[in-house]
């Protein structure tokens, strides 16, 4: 009898999330290896696919965020209710044990979310014999002193690893078989030519705005080295072959794609390899198809080849600015490529749109450079995207500012604070005030607007000179609601998406 094997992605626990970007590219290519062997049965549960999001109660350990996520209508919300993205724990256990697998092999690619994979895992091996193994990001970073509950851990390319690792169990399984290593770990260096030469087969469809999305990667591992990324240190820049990314362009139009979304920031890296990537892309527009880099993309690569990439078929443009401060750049090895931005932002107006983010809470920057940093987007005709530093273990500078005790604060939205005297009520101001700006940006110039431009405008000021948010509850209400410190500008130059102007 095959082994039967399952692939898990994991539901997600937090108070966001983008479901169209969830498609689980690691496991897709791990069942594309193994579908090759004829001694297993392999299937892929996509958690996030088979369920919608569903309101939790708040775990005691973000308590502390009550005032700052609340149910706020006006243009300055944030996020309001923690919530789980995707399929039960009930649900994938009894699944797994109304199958009866074998082996559960479950990605874990965010060390904010590690603790909520454990708990699946208990959950799993309470209701099932099954192994399970646990693989991804997180696993190179787990709390040494948080309980494990799988039979083994996994560091490196799965579809390097596993192989191996499932004919040790298959060839074991009926009897002799008692205990695994706890944790094994692959070779960075070895280049994985499945990576590089394959394309993986889908197993469901995600849509983004009614059309059918899917994610490609065609690079592993960065050529830059920021200080507060660690995929330089786990992987080698590696780079699919062209002819596989053909392929896969091919495989997923047949498969009415109309939205392929780029996942690595460096995918026009090279001039000629851009050039020929464009081309392809080019082909498939005429036919129908429209491209995203909502990961983001290096802008100096895209500035090289800017205008071939507009005419090749993107809906938009993500751009990481982190810092316009180019002091602090240097201090995090960043690429300094404010004027190469601006360019862009100009160069695409009614064009493509574009999404410029900023990074608040690098140690060495403060509030004022980070509201500068959002003083100059609010004058381009981009969007801001605004992200909250979070923490990575085994970074050096985050293991230097030190560790929470709990790595559930590791995320984005928990607002964990940094120091360089700010709070994170100052953090999250900063957050509302890109919202709000955004919310201009994207407003007609209609006089059947003025009246609420012109109400938000006045609570906006009031906020800044009291150093105290208001939000509007569901009965159309203003109520006070948390105080901050930072002095954000009252009066602010903004350009919308399509370069008209005006001031608030």
């Amino acid at each position: 009898m095959p082994l039967k094997v399952l692939l898990c992605s994991p539901p997600v626990f937090d108070f966001y999330y983008s479901f169209h970007r969830s498609e689980p590219l690691g496991l897709l290519y791990i069942k594309a290896m193994l579908k090759q062997y004829t001694w297993l049965d392999v299937d892929i549960y996509d958690a996030r696919l088979k369920a919608k999001s569903k309101k939790l109660q708040t775990p005691d350990v973000f308590q502390y965020l009550h005032h700052i996520y609340i149910h706020d209508t006006s243009w300055f919300s944030l996020f309001y209710g923690y919530k789980r993205f995707g399929a039960s724990f009930d649900r994938i256990a009894g699944l797994i044990n109304e199958k009866k697998y074998d082996v559960v092999c479950i990605s874990s690619l965010f060390t904010a979310y590690h603790h909520d994979v454990e708990l699946l895992v208990k959950k799993i091996k309470e209701h099932s014999s099954a192994i399970v193994i646990v693989g991804g990001w997180a696993v190179w970073s787990m709390p040494t002193d948080e309980k494990r509950y799988a039979d083994v851990y996994v560091k490196g390319d799965g579809e390097v690893v596993l192989p191996e690792l499932l004919h040790d169990i298959y060839t074991s399984h009926n009897g002799c078989f008692h205990k695994l290593p706890e944790i094994i770990e692959s070779s960075n260096d070895r280049v994985n030519e499945f990576f590089c030469n394959k394309i993986p087969e889908r197993c469901g469809w995600y849509t983004y705005y009614g059309k059918r999305i899917a994610n490609v990667i065609c690079s592993k591992g960065c050529i830059h080295q920021c200080a507060f990324c660690s995929i330089h240190s786990r992987y080698t820049y590696q780079r699919r072959t062209f002819q596989s990314i053909e392929e896969e362009f091919h495989y997923l139009y047949t498969n009415g794609v109309q939205i392929i979304n780029f996942e690595d920031d460096n995918f026009l890296y090279t001039r000629d390899y851009a050039l020929q990537l464009l081309s392809l892309m080019k082909h498939y527009k005429a036919k129908g198809m429209n491209y995203l880099c909502m990961n983001g993309i290096t802008a100096s690569n895209l500035h090289a080849v800017l205008d071939d990439a507009i005419d090749s078929g993107f809906l938009e443009f993500n751009l990481s600015l982190v810092s316009a401060n180019d002091a602090i750049a240097r201090r995090y090895n960043r690429p300094q490529v404010k004027e190469m931005i601006q360019d862009i932002a100009f160069r695409c107006t009614g064009r493509v749109k574009v999404i410029v983010y900023v990074i608040a809470g690098l140690p060495g920057s403060s509030i004022d450079d980070c509201i500068q940093d959002i003083v100059l987007l609010a004058k381009l005709p981009v969007i801001i995207g605004f992200s909250p530093l979070y923490m990575i273990p085994g970074v050096p500078m985050f293991e230097t500012m030190g560790l929470p005790d709990d790595m559930r604060l590791c995320r984005g939205s928990a607002l964990y604070p940094f120091g360089n005297n700010a709070t994170r009520e100052d953090i999250a101001s900063l957050w509302k005030l890109c919202r709000f700006i955004n919310t201009m940006k994207y407003l007609p110039h209609n006089p059947d607007d003025i009246h609420l431009l012109q109400e938000h405008i006045y609570y906006y000021t009031r906020a800044c000179r009291e150093k105290r948010w208001y939000y509007k509850s569901s009965d159309g209400t203003w109520q006070q609601g948390f105080s901050f410190h930072a002095s954000l500008p009252e009066h602010i130059h903004v350009c919308d998406i399509d370069g008209n102007s005006r001031e608030m």
